[in-house]
């Protein structure tokens, strides 16, 4: 997903690119986003919020590193056979 602030109001050619950049499916929220969105300063000034997937319940929780004492290897390690 993309924003872009502007200081002017957005132009067709600008709107254009922005309905064939599509949508983004939100799978967590079941709902659709904007890929790339225009906004103004005066927008943002005003109050208007970019439509954008809550931050919370957005990202998956990682899986906690075992108590064993066990590491992780190093992550240039991990695509070193690749």
């Amino acid at each position: 997903m993309g924003l872009l602030v502007t200081l002017e109001p957005s132009t067709a050619p600008m709107r254009q690119e922005v309905a064939e950049a599509g949508d983004y499916h939100s799978p967590g929220w079941n709902r659709a986003y904007p890929k790339v969105q225009i906004v103004t300063i005066e927008d943002l000034l005003t109050g208007t919020q970019p439509e954008m997937p809550p931050m919370r319940q957005t990202f998956q929780r990682s899986q906690q590193i075992s108590k064993s004492g066990h590491q992780q290897p190093a992550m240039a390690s991990l695509f070193e056979d690749a």
